[in-house]
């Protein structure tokens, strides 16, 4: 898919947006492209840079209804906040845990209530690109909190 891409939307590095006494957050963007086919479609990233070089983590929706819902959140606003948290799980037959990082997007109607919609990182490879992203993020929030109790 993302071969495929020829975006056209805008091209903003903003990772983070942040309201007023709230934490940092990541921001998932929604931009329409050209299939290699023609069709037009949409793609879902977070913008950022990597070493000075412009850089974007792709997500799709968790299973191929979630396309639908992906339309409904980002029908609300163009961007969405991505909310992630771990889950686990655990083999019935050997008793082995494993813990996985669960991923979403949301947005909150004009009635105040909150829509969400699993979505997945599309590649591995994006996987390291937010991590090294969030690990920025952090280290920067962490040092304006200590900035701000100096």
């Amino acid at each position: 898919m993302a071969n495929e891409k020829k975006v056209n939307g805008t091209e903003s590095a903003a990772v983070t947006e942040q309201a007023a006494g709230e934490e940092r957050r990541l921001i998932v963007e929604r931009e329409e492209f050209t299939s290699k086919d023609g069709r037009k479609m949409w793609g879902y990233a977070v913008h950022g840079k990597v070493r000075g070089r412009e850089t974007q983590v792709d997500f799709s929706a968790y299973d191929a209804g979630g396309y639908e819902v992906l339309d409904m959140v980002f029908g609300m606003k163009p961007t969405a906040e991505l909310e992630m948290h771990e889950e686990a799980m655990s083999d019935g037959d050997t008793g082995e845990v494993r813990k996985y990082t669960v991923y979403s997007v949301s947005n909150v109607d004009e009635d105040g209530d909150k829509l969400t919609c699993r979505v997945k990182p599309t590649r591995d490879s994006d996987k390291s690109i937010l991590a090294y992203l969030l690990k920025k993020l952090n280290r920067k929030a962490n040092a304006d909190k200590a900035e701000v109790s100096a």
